[in-house]
Order: C-alpha cells, then sequence, then structure tokens
C-alpha cells in the first residue's frame, strides 16, 4: 500500500497500482484490496471499497490514508435499502470479510459487486441487492445527473 502522504494525493505515479493488479491477476483474482498497517481496509488501486453490513449500513474506508473517490456519496446513495446514511469508519479487514454486500467504486466502474475475497464468499457468494441499486443509479446519475455538460 501506498503510503498515507502519496495516496491521498492524485499523481502520476500508478506504479504501485500496477504492481497491485499484477500480483492480484497472478493469484488468479480482478483486483487487490490494500490493507494497512493496522489491519484495517484502505482502497482498491485506482478504486474505492464500500461494504454493506449485516445491519444494513453502507460503508467505506475513512479517508485518512487514501485517497477519496468522487462516485462514493452520489445523490440517492442513502435510498437503496439501506438502513441509514452512509458512512465511513476505520474497518479493521476481518469485520469486512463479515459484510452481507462488498462492492469496488469508481468513476470508471462504476460500482463492481465483489463476490469473493481471498477465496471465501462475500455475504451469501451472490451479487446482492444493495449493489446491483447502486450501480443502476450511479450509472443514471452520470448519465442524467445535474451540471453535466454536453461534448460533441
Amino acid at each position: 500500500m501506498k503510503h498515507s502522504f502519496f495516496a491521498g494525493v492524485k499523481s502520476v505515479d500508478y506504479l504501485p497500482n500496477a504492481l497491485a493488479a499484477v500480483e492480484a491477476e497472478e493469484r488468479g483474482a480482478h483486483a487487490s484490496v490494500w490493507v494497512d498497517e493496522d489491519g484495517c481496509v484502505a482502497e482498491g488501486p485506482t478504486m474505492n471499497v464500500a461494504f454493506v453490513t449485516a445491519a444494513g449500513d453502507l460503508l467505506v474506508p475513512a479517508f485518512d490514508k487514501v485517497l477519496g473517490g468522487c462516485s462514493r456519496w452520489r445523490r440517492g446513495w442513502s435510498r437503496q435499502g439501506l438502513s441509514g446514511a452512509p458512512g465511513s469508519a476505520r474497518i479493521p479487514a476481518g469485520e469486512a470479510r463479515r459484510c452481507a454486500e462488498m462492492m469496488l467504486v469508481g468513476s470508471g466502474l462504476p460500482v463492481l459487486p465483489v463476490v469473493e475475497w481471498d477465496g471465501q464468499p462475500v455475504g451469501d457468494g451472490r451479487v446482492g441487492r444493495v449493489s446491483l441499486a447502486l450501480s443502476q443509479m450511479l450509472r443514471e446519475d452520470m448519465k442524467s445527473g445535474p451540471d453535466r455538460i454536453p461534448v460533441p
């Protein structure tokens, strides 16, 4: 994982991200998830990670050591079958592994549900309803949301 000073700066240094992607592919995975020195989930290379807890809360790791993504709190996220408003927190990896749903969030994805992490199922091992709803909502928001400038 990048040092927090560098992780919080948008730069052209994607070498750590590329190396993480190579390692993930070598292990048969689509992407990697970085865990910090305290054992808390940080992010994936070029994307944020989000979790739906068993209680129905949407959480993302705190942005104290990573670059906060612009897709994470788009309008309407709290209306997608969640128990409350989205939040951020330091999330220990062990706690994250017990979540009901997990997803990668980024402007190029925009939401990619995760059904397996290190060979273990996430939740019931299927794409969750919140992940699907958030994916659809974010796609619609990107297409027709406010502050859009058409480019011919």
